[in-house]
């Protein structure tokens, strides 16, 4: 069955994507005026017109993402909170009172900083949840 692009002329936009059994007139059935109907097995909602022709929608790269080497306490103590984790990782800080004073101390935690290592150890994350805390500690303190 052949299938059609519906298009907003005016919104030069595609609105629908219909199959017929033949060509539809323009305007296809039960739509108003200034809707055409245009053959195409590709297109889809969200093509465009430009007046003649369908038009393939642009691709987006994504975003690139840059993973912070470290992240304030701050940031950390926010992400570890959404998370529900904050008690787990004061009680894993204060078990020991060297790594609570190293934590009292820092400013900010590197990522290769024996004491993440350990925090990262003790709850075992794997490398892609490190860089999702350190991705989300810098955007709940920015």
């Amino acid at each position: 069955m052949p299938r059609f692009a519906i298009v907003d002329t005016t919104a030069k936009t595609v609105i629908n994507v219909v199959e017929y059994d033949d060509a539809p007139s323009n305007p296809p059935p039960g739509f108003e005026k200034g809707i055409i109907a245009v053959p195409s097995d590709e297109a889809g909602p969200d093509w465009g017109w430009d007046g003649s022709a369908l038009v393939a929608p642009a691709i987006r790269e994504p975003p690139v993402i840059v993973v912070p080497a470290s992240a304030s306490k701050l940031g950390l103590r926010r992400v570890f909170v959404e998370q529900g984790r904050w008690d787990q990782v004061k009680a894993m800080i204060a078990v020991n009172p060297d790594t609570q004073e190293e934590w009292d101390l820092a400013i900010e935690i590197k990522r290769t900083d024996p004491l993440a290592e350990r925090l990262i150890a003790a709850m075992k994350l794997e490398p892609a949840d490190v860089d999702a805390i350190l991705v989300r500690a810098k955007q709940l303190t920015d």
